[in-house]
This record gives structure tokens, C-alpha cells and sequence, in this order.
């Protein structure tokens, strides 16, 4: 059975040091295995060899040996053994043999049955229970799981017995990632197509290995919860330190006995008794460990998607609730006890959300994006803490298999890939894409020749990743950077608030008018850009791309900095970094990896500036026949919006028109059922769908909605094209590359998954390559940028370098040289050219 590798990570990790508790406890000592060969001489009497394999003859052999080994040496020694192996132990408290075999049934109450072993001290069973319990942890990374359990269960029977509580919490925590590991297997995960078989024949075999360990955890736990509750009662109240320490085990045990009445019972105490930050983090353990057991059920419940009539469902909510008030203590805890935790509560919202997935459509996608309120929170605090843990490229991974996995799983339609992926136990429809790995992430790095800079957000700021193309890692810790970038946006045109919605008058092309905005002098603005790029480019990010001697940049941004113009920000040496750097950006590595493989296989019309015919296969929109009002319904509210004509656009796309040798479509034209009735389809089990063209511009106004960014639309005579017709039309609206030369449509609302939007909407749809704004531009500047950048383009530039000579020029402008005329426009996605062959 393969394991996943940073589950492996992090259990490895939490499990050899959370086993140091031991050494408090039970002292130190040394454990004896014994060798495949029994007859080997035996030099030392106080070291016996080690034996692998275990047979009643060779069993006796060695019984007898140990025998004569403690008359000769009147020191006791204990032998632990199931059917295969056997492990001894020096115990200098007794002066006899003791043999306990670990496959006993009633191993549970061996300690009140057997009085030879109750003759052994406690330190000396104490301690010898410390090594049991680590061969156990040796066990599990095997993936024995059932030997693993039963040196684990002994280990557990002994701390319970003598009331050691540190020994309970480390034995019963592992026993309870040993079951999610397996589970975790058993449930198994979306995989490629090809590898359907493999993963069934594992989920079953995980089966077969979870069901009998799972009773047997059911049994013991039982015994030994009824323990751990009389010690309890025996602590005084005013000892709440202890008492919520014992709460938190008895929680665990009373999971693992699937005593849920127990169990909810024993985290209210504990949310009473939590005063301090430790008691807090304490009961964050307890609140996290509930996460690895809910139910997709219990999720809809919390968004009020089916009747709370279950009691067990609103409890969910209320823990919900706990994590997202106690989580904020994550920065003063020690990365080992909650790596594994936070592991395995991300491992079973990704299963969850895989569920929704299978639902199919537009239903199951918006069902994936409600899991992800849940999912993201968590998975971005896993990626902290891996981080602080000193794990970075783990983290940098487990933030690629979080980011936009919606918008990938959209994109899966419409974008031909070979990483649709499916669960076998699941029922449903084909699609979920699996995420790039690290290795990938790589070779994707080495393919767009240019280092990735990635970013993710979390509670605390932001961790920044540089990875080169053979490897090559770098990363830094940002601290929020709100109040910086807030004095960069009042400095820019961005749109005001939508509740403030009227027609613009005068010559931009956003319908929102601009609030009051601060001023600063363009030296002033220079040294606010400044600052931000000292932010977002930390030093070891600065000195990481020297050493590559990069001369381009993937940016994969992340919430509010999806909002920034990295092209503008100003360099140490007084350069814009656009000057520096080609400047491009990708929604998630998995994104860019279903746009290469669409690439691959897609076969697109290329135009040809001399043979008219092929130019159809050019959209150029500009300067559409407004039928006002657009009216708008969300949130209960109607608004009607009345747009002015915008003759800037005209000349915009009729000078582009003239470049390419294409009639541009204008004025009442310009509407979206002449654009989709041109679109030649082609048929796929008698399912119309668009063939891939290599271009669409459009310039008009567009209007971003807070509120409702699906109805985020760009404005077309007689209608609009919409992000959600983008997102639910299946067949797409498929061009290799679409320019949207309208104000803010690289904006959106950042969900926890991923920003929904007008730019990603065009990706949903089948584009490979979407150039976007992000404040209100001005008319005049954007047709002087247009015309530069489709020149590029006719040279044979691609995307990003067309997009940054054109820029610079705009700066060598001193008419243009001010960020708010250039810097608006972004590259998402590929920079293949499309009026080129590949």
C-alpha cells in the first residue's frame, strides 16, 4: 500500500519526537529484539540477541535460554511476544521470567489477572511500555497496522493502569492516527483513470486491515475510558489544569469506543474549564481531532442546506465556531502536536469534498466551493504550521493541493487533460483533477521557463515560496501587509464600493464612480511601491532571483494580493519591476497544467493576416449599442445600470482590426448571440462544442459585483456575458486567448478557494490565456497600449515579453509613464501566442 507522502511527513515527524514525553515518565532504558538465529551463542548474559521470526519450537528454545539466563544472573527479564516476533526486556525489580503475549484477548485486564507481572515496579513496567509503544510507531510507518496496535495497546493498559497521563496521551494519540491513516486508505483518494484498479485493490485491502483493529480499539477502549473517568473524579476541582488535560484523553478514548454522548460530553466540559492559552490549545487538540470524523451531512447542516434535525449535526456548527475563536493560539503551538492533527482533519475535508464533486454539474461544483468554507481555514493553517515547523516545501505543496481546486475542477471541463481523477469506492460523475506534485511543480517551472514565486495566505500573513526551474528554493515569511497595500490602492483607480452603483461620465470604462481618493505626489506613490516591493519581495525572494538570473516571473498570488500590480512596484534601484522582469501570473500550478495539456492536443484555427477567410476566426468587439437599462438581480434587490456609449473603443478595435486584417464587430453587433453563432462547433457524442479560436477582444464597460461576483459582467448590445453563463455553459466559449479590455476585470471576490470572478470565468469557459484590468482605465492610453502590445504579438513576442514592451514603452512616455495607465493590465495563464504556431 502506498502511502501518501505528507501524511508520511507529518506523522513521521510528530511521532519520533512526541515520543520524547516518554522519557519524563518512564526514564530510561535499553530493549532487546531477538536474531532470526536462536542458537546464536549468547555472550553477554545481560544482552540478549535479536529474533525476527518466531516459531513454538525456536519459542521454547529461547524460552528456556532466558530462563537460564535469569537463574545465572537473578535478574528478571520480560518477554513480549505475538505470533511472528518477540522483544525482551531487562527488569532488575524482579528476578523471574515473565511472558506476555500480546494477542491475548484479555490482555486488557492482564494486570490485575497476572501476579508475577504485577511484581515488576512501576518504573520498570512504565518504562518498558515506552519501548513497546515506540516499536509500535515503528510498526505503523511500516504499515503493519495490526502489530502496530498491539504493542500500542499493552503500552496504553500499562500507562492507564498507573494513572500516568502523559503516557495515555502519547499512546492513545497515535493509536488514534494509526485508525485515520487507516481509514484514510480505506476511503482512499481520486486518482488518475489509469490507476483505478490499483487504488480499489488498496481501499479494499485497508479494509480488510481496519474492521477487526477497529473492534479491538472499540473493546479496549471501553475498559480503559472507565478508568481514565474514576481518575478524573478523584482530582480536585480546582485543579483545572489537570482536569481539562484528563478531558482531552477522555475525548480521545471515548472516539476511539465511538462513545459519541461521551465524547461531545467531555469537549463542553472542556470549552467551561479553557481560561488560559494553554488550557486553549489543549482544547484546540480536542476540536481539530473532530474534524477527522465529519460528515459531509454535518457540513450541509452548518450552511442550512438540510434541517438541523439531528442533535449531532448543529454540534458541528458550534464546533465550527470553537476552532475559528481558538485557532488563533496556532502561533505559540508546538508544530508536532498539531501537524498530524491538522493533517488528518485537511485529508478528510478533501474526501468530503471529492463527494460533492461527484454530484456532477454546476450543482456539485457549488457544493465543492460551500466544503471549501471549511476545507480552506484548515488547510491554510496546516500550511503554517508545517512551515513553522521548519517543513517549507511541504507547505508550498499542501497550499498547491488547496489552491482554486474549484476552479481547476471547472476548468477539467473545457480544458482536454489527462488529470481528470476519480475514486473508485465513489459513485457520480468524472470531475475532480488531482493536484500537481512537487516534482511537477518543478518541471512546470522548467517548461515556462521562469521561476515561480508563489504566495499563500493564512492568519497571520503570508508564506512566499521562489522555486526555481531545477529546483532550486527559496522561501520567506511576509507579515500582513494590509495597511501598505491600502495606501497603494487609494493611490489607484480602483472602483469604488458596488453599493455606490451610477453610470460614469467621461471616458473610462467602468460604470462605478471613484471615491474619494488620498494624494500623494508620484515621489510619494514611488516610495509606497517601494515599501510594498520590500514586502512582497523579502530579501532572501530578492537575492533568490539574482542567483537565477531570472528575466521572467510566475506570480501565483493569493487574496488580497490577486489586487496588486506587481509590474509597478518600484526595485531598490528605482526601476519598476516590469523593467526588470517579464511579469505573468497563473491561478495554481495544477491550472497552468491543464492549460498545457489543452495546448497539446487542441487543434486551433490559426489565422492568416493575408486570406480573409481565416480572420473569422478573429473576435474583435468594441463599442457595443447599449440597450439600457441592464437590470440586475441579487440579494433580494433589483438594479438597473444605464451605460455610455464609449467611442474609445471603437478606435481601439478598429486600429487592432486594421493590424490583423479583421472586420471588428461593432455598435449593435456587438452582442453575445452573433459572437456564439460565429463560433463554428464542432460534435462530441452529438454534444455541440466551440472549436478552439485563437482570439477575442472585447472593449466595453465592466462592472464587478461584491455582493454577487458571478453576476460580474462586460457589457454587450442587447445583454452581457456574465461569470456565471462563463461558468455553467458547459460547452464553453473556447479561445486560446481573451483580451478583456474593460475596466476591473481582473478583479473578483476572493472566496476561501479561489476568486470568482470575470478573468477565472473566461479560464472556466476554455481559454488558455485571459489579459485583464485592474482599476478604471482611461480610453485614451488603453488604445495607445493595445496597439503596441498586438504589434508585439505580430512579431513573433509572446504574450508576457508583447505585454512588457509594451508597458515600457508607455513609461518612456512621459504622457503615460504614471502606473495608473500601464499598470492595470495582467497576463493570466499561458503566454503562448496564439496568432502564431506553436
Amino acid at each position: 500500500m502506498k502511502t501518501n507522502k505528507i501524511l508520511l511527513v507529518a506523522i513521521f515527524s510528530v511521532t519520533s519526537s512526541i515520543f520524547l514525553c516518554f522519557d519524563d515518565v518512564f526514564g530510561q532504558s535499553k530493549s532487546y529484539n531477538i536474531v532470526n538465529n536462536v542458537d546464536v551463542k549468547i555472550n553477554k548474559p545481560h544482552e540478549p540477541k535479536i529474533a525476527q521470526s518466531i516459531t513454538p519450537q525456536t519459542n521454547q528454545r529461547l524460552i528456556n535460554e532466558l530462563q537460564e539466563l535469569v537463574r545465572r544472573n537473578k535478574k528478571g527479564i520480560v518477554l513480549i511476544q505475538n505470533q511472528e516476533e518477540a522483544h525482551v526486556f531487562i527488569a532488575e525489580s524482579i528476578s523471574e521470567l515473565v511472558i506476555i503475549d500480546l494477542e491475548n484477548p484479555h490482555l486488557m485486564r492482564i494486570l490485575e489477572e497476572d501476579r508475577k507481572l504485577r511484581k515488576i515496579s512501576a518504573s520498570d513496567l512504565l518504562t518498558i511500555a515506552r519501548e513497546v509503544g515506540g516499536i509500535g510507531v515503528k510498526k505503523r510507518t511500516e504499515e503493519n497496522y495490526k502489530k502496530a496496535y498491539n504493542f500500542y495497546r499493552f503500552a496504553l493498559l500499562v500507562a492507564t493502569y498507573y494513572q500516568d497521563t502523559k503516557g495515555i496521551d502519547v499512546v492513545s494519540t497515535n493509536i488514534w492516527y494509526l485508525l485515520q491513516e487507516l481509514n484514510y486508505h480505506k476511503r482512499g483518494k481520486a486518482v488518475a483513470l489509469r490507476l483505478q484498479q490499483d487504488e480499489l485493490r488498496q481501499q479494499n485491502q485497508a479494509g480488510q486491515d481496519l474492521a477487526p483493529i477497529q473492534r479491538l480499539v472499540s473493546e479496549d477502549s471501553k475498559a480503559l475510558l472507565l478508568r481514565l473517568k474514576q481518575i478524573k473524579e478523584k482530582l480536585p476541582l480546582t485543579n483545572k489544569d489537570e482536569q481539562i488535560y484528563l478531558l482531552l484523553l477522555i475525548h480521545r478514548l471515548a472516539a476511539l469506543a465511538s462513545n459519541n454522548s461521551e465524547r461531545i460530553a467531555s469537549l463542553n466540559q472542556m470549552v467551561s474549564l479553557a481560561q488560559n492559552p494553554e488550557q486553549e490549545r489543549i482544547l484546540l487538540k480536542a476540536i481539530i481531532d473532530e474534524f477527522a470524523q465529519t460528515s459531509i451531512l454535518e457540513v450541509f447542516a452548518a450552511e442550512g442546506m438540510i434541517v438541523e434535525k439531528d442533535l449531532s449535526l448543529k454540534q458541528f456548527k458550534q464546533i465550527w465556531q470553537l476552532y475559528l475563536k481558538y485557532r488563533k493560539n496556532l502561533d505559540q503551538v508546538e508544530p508536532s502536536q498539531f501537524l498530524p492533527r491538522l493533517n488528518f482533519a485537511l485529508l478528510n475535508f478533501q474526501y468530503l469534498r471529492s463527494n460533492t464533486v461527484r454530484a456532477g454539474g454546476s450543482f456539485g461544483h457549488r457544493s465543492s466551493y460551500i466544503v471549501s468554507e471549511f476545507l480552506q481555514p484548515i488547510g491554510r493553517d496546516l500550511v503554517f504550521i508545517f512551515g513553522k515547523a521548519g517543513y517549507h516545501q511541504e507547505a508550498m505543496q499542501i497550499s498547491e493541493e488547496i489552491r482554486s481546486r474549484a476552479l481547476v475542477d471547472w476548468m477539467g471541463r473545457t480544458h482536454p487533460n489527462s488529470r481528470l481523477s476519480l475514486n473508485p469506492s465513489m459513485s457520480g460523475s468524472v470531475g475532480e483533477v488531482y493536484p500537481a506534485s512537487y516534482d511537477e511543480t518543478i518541471l512546470t517551472a522548467k517548461r515556462i521557463n521562469a521561476p515561480l514565486l508563489i504566495y499563500s495566505k493564512d492568519q497571520y500573513g503570508y508564506s512566499v515560496w521562489l522555486l526555481g526551474e531545477n529546483g532550486e528554493f527559496f522561501n520567506s515569511r511576509i507579515e500582513n501587509p494590509d495597511k501598505v497595500i491600502d495606501r497603494i490602492l487609494q493611490q489607484l483607480p480602483y472602483a469604488s464600493n458596488d453599493k455606490d452603483i451610477n453610470a460614469l461620465q467621461g471616458a473610462s470604462r467602468s460604470i462605478f464612480q471613484v471615491t474619494q481618493k488620498s494624494e500623494l505626489s508620484n515621489e510619494d506613490l514611488d516610495i509606497e511601491l517601494n515599501k510594498l516591493y520590500k514586502i512582497l519581495l523579502p530579501q532572501v525572494i530578492q537575492e533568490g532571483l539574482i542567483q537565477l538570473k531570472a528575466n521572467r516571473i510566475a506570480i501565483v498570488t493569493d487574496n488580497t494580493l490577486d489586487f496588486i500590480p506587481f509590474s509597478a512596484l518600484r526595485t531598490n534601484d528605482g526601476q519598476y519591476l516590469i523593467e526588470k522582469y517579464e511579469i505573468f501570473y497563473l491561478p495554481s500550478v495544477t491550472a497552468q497544467l491543464l492549460i498545457e495539456d489543452d495546448e497539446r492536443v487542441s487543434n486551433v484555427q490559426l489565422p492568416d493576416i493575408n486570406n480573409n477567410e481565416t480572420q473569422r476566426n478573429i473576435f474583435l468587439i468594441g463599442n457595443p449599442l447599449f440597450s439600457n437599462p441592464y437590470t440586475v438581480i441579487f440579494n433580494g434587490r433589483k438594479h438597473q445600470l444605464n451605460f455610455s456609449r464609449l467611442p474609445g473603443t471603437e478606435t481601439e478595435v478598429k486600429s487592432i482590426a486594421e493590424l490583423l486584417n479583421v472586420k471588428p464587430i461593432l455598435g449593435k453587433d456587438a452582442n453575445l448571440k452573433v459572437l456564439l453563432d460565429s463560433i463554428n462547433q464542432t460534435t462530441f457524442f452529438d454534444i455541440p462544442i466551440p472549436q478552439k479560436l485563437p482570439l477575442l477582444h472585447i472593449a466595453s464597460h465592466g462592472i464587478l459585483f461584491s455582493e454577487a461576483p458571478e453576476e460580474s459582467f462586460v457589457a454587450l448590445s442587447e445583454g452581457k456575458i456574465t461569470a456565471r453563463f462563463l461558468y455553467e455553459n458547459d460547452p464553453g466559449v473556447r479561445f486560446e486567448m481573451v483580451i478583456l479590455s474593460s475596466c476591473q476585470t481582473a478583479l473578483g471576490v476572493s472566496h476561501p478557494d479561489s476568486t470568482i470572478g470575470l478573468s477565472n470565468a473566461f479560464l472556466v469557459a476554455g481559454a488558455n490565456t485571459v489579459g485583464s484590468t485592474l482599476w478604471q482605465i482611461s480610453d485614451n492610453a488603453t488604445v495607445d497600449l493595445m496597439m503596441e502590445f498586438y504589434k508585439e504579438l505580430l512579431q513573433g513576442k509572446n504574450v508576457a515579453t508583447a505585454l512588457r514592451q509594451a508597458q515600457i514603452k508607455m513609461i518612456k512616455n512621459p504622457k503615460w509613464r504614471h502606473p495608473h495607465y500601464w499598470a492595470s493590465f495582467k497576463i493570466i495563464g499561458s503566454t503562448n501566442n496564439p496568432l502564431i504556431s506553436k
